[in-house]
């Protein structure tokens, strides 16, 4: 089967010395190409991560006997809401179709919305060949851009979108099928298409991978770890975020918290790592507390080891009508890691997740004398705690492995090939 990606802002797995995580479609084309199945990934040249290019000209990579990827220049952007932003999109998106007509074409599409504009492109591109085309719900685009307006100017803003807002009804009723990556997401779009729930239509959640590591890769994230004293041991207890340091996450009222909680017992530590439009701000909150520490934007092989040294994982999300029909990537990477999680708000499907599974609490969002009180009762409870763990990591395999979703993906894509 020859099926296409198409798929910008994640970590391409590029060079030697790649050694960020694989996102979710980096994950699921290699999964397809070790099936056997031949694979192209069209994807971004800006890393919209760490805000660089990784090239500027038109690429294709091989990686493996089975895995391509095409990489389509992008002018590129400093902030993740800006107008450089939809510029950036708009023309990726023209340059993957020029590029996309002159090449054979695949059996299968799988786009990602978002963005709308390449969703928009791929149905485009299947409907012209007449091949399926499925589109992966895993942002409420434009939906949400309404949430990150000012209140008094929402309906106008509403208003501007509604070209956005069309296209994405468009893309959702003219596409073969739907992925989800929870229910609620699946249902969003049926609604977006004005339809009810077909055969063809699923749900695969966000799955973490096991990956590997040198002796070497280890021991150097071990040093990495120490020298910062964030240690998991000797009565050390770490309380971690990895994550996008933004407007997404109420990270404010985490700092708010761990300010007081650290002064208070010298052996607790918070990692928040990720970077992000306000991790000065951020930073500055901390008040330079060394208890508080900001490692920036770190790899995988570092994740691994500081969630093998972690006591408990925060996910602390707005009270959104997007987070709360999410679990999300972060939620994911702690389970994997048999980490329990503390999460806000108290609704939605990660709420509903940790309250069914016992993998740990939800608070209420932005409240820090909230969260402090669920940190210390989740921390002041080491049976408790290690029974969440147990449940997390059964949770992952039930329900989150990679090898278990997307073996069922695979074949469910097979069949409608066939």
């Amino acid at each position: 089967m020859r099926i296409w990606f198409v798929t910008i802002g994640e970590p391409v797995p590029l060079g030697p010395n790649f050694m960020d995580r694989l996102h979710r479609t980096g994950m699921m084309a290699a999964a397809f190409a070790e099936a056997g199945h031949d694979v192209i990934w069209w994807t971004s040249g800006f890393d919209h991560f760490k805000k660089r290019h990784l090239t500027r000209q038109r690429k294709e990579v091989r990686i493996g006997a089975n895995l391509r990827i095409r990489i389509v220049p992008a002018p590129g952007y400093r902030t993740n809401v800006s107008a450089s932003r939809l510029y950036d999109h708009a023309l990726v998106r023209r340059r993957f179709t020029q590029w996309a007509r002159r090449s054979d074409p695949p059996q299968v599409i799988v786009s990602s919305l978002p963005t709308v504009g390449l969703c928009s492109a791929s149905v485009s591109l299947g409907r012209t060949w007449g091949i399926p085309v499925i589109v992966d719900l895993r942002d409420m685009w434009p939906d949400i851009f309404t949430e990150l307006a000012p209140a008094w100017s929402r309906t106008a803003f509403r208003f501007a979108l509604q070209p956005l807002f069309h296209s994405c009804r468009n893309v959702c009723k003219n596409a073969t099928a739907l992925m989800g990556i929870t229910e609620s997401f699946l249902n969003w779009g049926l609604r977006r298409a004005g339809r009810e729930r077909r055969e063809l239509d699923l749900v695969v959640p966000f799955v973490y991978p096991e990956r590997q590591f040198s002796s070497d890769d280890l021991s150097g994230a071990e040093r990495f770890w120490n020298a910062l004293d964030i240690r998991g041991m000797g009565g050390q207890k770490v309380v971690t975020f990895l994550g996008t340091l933004g407007r997404q996450f109420h990270l404010d009222a985490v700092i708010r918290c761990a300010r007081r909680m650290t002064a208070k017992d010298p052996h607790l530590r918070f990692a928040l790592c990720g970077a992000g439009d306000n991790l000065s701000l951020f930073k500055d909150m901390s008040g330079d507390n060394p208890a508080i520490v900001f490692p920036g934007w770190i790899d995988s092989v570092k994740i691994r080891v500081l969630l093998q040294r972690t006591s408990l994982g925060l996910d602390p999300m707005l009270n959104r009508f997007d987070f709360l029909a999410t679990i999300n990537n972060k939620a994911v990477e702690y389970l994997a890691s048999g980490v329990p999680i503390l999460s806000t708000p108290e609704d939605g499907a990660l709420a509903e997740l940790i309250r069914k599974t016992g993998i740990g609490e939800s608070t209420t969002e932005g409240d820090d004398s909230a969260l402090e009180s669920s940190l210390n009762r989740m921390l002041g409870d080491p049976a408790a705690l290690e029974t969440m763990k147990a449940n997390a990591k059964r949770v992952y395999e039930d329900r989150f492995n990679p090898v278990v979703v997307y073996k069922t993906l695979i074949t469910h894509v097979e069949s409608m090939i066939k």
